[in-house]
């Protein structure tokens, strides 16, 4: 055996030795005349380390139903023992492991498009071996988008659900199935409604700047807002908020909507459509010629591929083409103005509250231009309100500083 260390110290310089290697310590008295008998300690193997993490992601970003999910390694697990690692890809489709894979570049890394459908939820799991232990594991998510979840039903009855703890000025614009909460802004706190426990639960972390209708649009696990010439992002699991970017135009105190290939969408008082790209971190603007609308209302539908808008204290409903970015004015509602209760179902339809006061609801219908009347709301609507459609199968209505929340439920395709 080799002498690897000597002296007084207590602990071995971890580069001394490697994996397998045979170490003991031998220790001797000293008196200050001389050395006692050395006493030997036991043997001690170093054993192997397991392989970190690696880093890994799920392609496309933000999928679609036409097209493969392929799992893939970024950046490759690190051995301190320098040891090779293989890799073990397993799939769960909506929590239930998946196994009827395919094969791009490793084994079982892609999920075939014929397996996909709009909501499900896959998480890929890579784990790397270095010949003797599985080392940690990684995961990567995606939900596949698309809408058409609705099919233009809806009940015949609003059910009454707990009060919020504050204004409901700012539900989020939609909720996809990665929230199990319904988040609310209202001024310069967050709120969230649990479906399942019917509670509310309120959270002190600030909004990023002062001001009111703080609307929020999903991507994934994450929500975002196009507002005061910045795009905001803010983390539920961490419940912390990033700038990301800027725009020009002024604040029009707008709605936020996203669609379901990473792009959000506001409105600036200068009459512009802002568009910013998750993936990219790019904002692009598109001129309207409307000018401000101020408390724009605004709703992405992928159906028709278009945003439709519309100033909250006016009738009228504008549609905004994002392929051929060609804008039209659209069959204005039945009840003006169109109020600030404004959401769609992406799947095809708006929900708005017509007047400045009263209990109505309305639909509109894209396809055939057409506004219906849904059952009258329990309560007043007022004017500072707020709605989101479900994946869960409900149309949500936040009556502002009533702090009622009711729903009603929506048919489903």
């Amino acid at each position: 055996m080799d002498l690897i260390q000597s002296g007084g110290v207590d602990s071995i310089d971890p580069s001394l030795f490697e994996k397998d290697d045979i170490v003991y310590v031998e220790v001797f008295a000293d008196d200050g005349n001389e050395l006692g008998i050395g006493v030997l300690s036991e043997e001690v193997v170093i054993l192997n380390t397991p392989p970190q993490a690696p880093q890994i992601s799920i392609t496309p970003m933000f999928p679609r139903i036409d097209q493969d999910l392929i799992c893939q390694i970024d950046v490759e697990s690190i051995d301190i023992d320098s040891d090779t690692s293989t890799y073990t890809i397993s799939w769960t489709k909506n929590g239930v492991p998946f196994s009827s894979t395919e094969s791009t570049t490793m084994v079982g890394d892609t999920i075939g498009l014929n397996e996909l459908t709009v909501t499900d939820h896959w998480v890929c799991t890579i784990t790397p071996n270095d010949g003797v232990d599985d080392g940690a594991l990684s995961e990567s998510y995606v939900t596949i988008g698309g809408g058409n979840l609705f099919d233009g039903t809806f009940g015949t009855t609003w059910e009454t659900l707990e009060q919020a703890p504050s204004n409901v000025f700012s539900l989020m614009t939609y909720m996809t199935g990665d929230f199990p909460y319904l988040w609310n802004a209202s001024g310069d706190y967050l709120s969230f409604y649990n479906p399942i426990d019917n509670d509310w639960e309120y959270i002190t972390t600030l909004t990023p700047y002062d001001g009111i209708m703080k609307s929020m649009a999903p991507v994934q696990d994450m929500l975002y807002m196009v507002r005061n010439e910045s795009i905001y992002r803010f983390d539920p699991n961490t419940e912390s908020w990033d700038t990301l970017n800027t725009y020009s135009g002024g604040d029009d105190i707008n709605q936020t909507t996203s669609d379901f290939h990473g792009r959000i969408f506001g409105y600036a008082s200068s009459g512009s459509i802002i568009e910013y790209d998750i993936e990219a971190d790019t904002v692009q603007e598109y001129v309207t010629g409307l000018g401000s609308l101020y408390e724009t209302r605004i709703a992405y539908d992928p159906i028709e591929e278009a945003l439709f808008f519309g100033a909250y204290n006016s009738d009228k409903l504008y549609r905004y083409d994002l392929n051929t970015q060609v804008l039209t004015e659209k069959t204005s509602i039945p009840e003006s103005p169109l109020n600030t209760i404004f959401c769609g179902d992406r799947s095809g339809h708006l929900y708005v509250a017509g007047g400045y006061f009263g209990k109505t609801m309305w639909q509109y219908t894209m396809a055939s231009d057409t506004w219906q009347q849904l059952p009258d709301l329990t309560f007043d609507h007022g004017n500072n309100g707020s709605c989101s459609v479900s994946e869960d199968g409900h149309l949500y209505v936040g009556f502002g500083t009533l702090l009622r929340l009711q729903r009603i439920s929506l048919g489903m395709q």
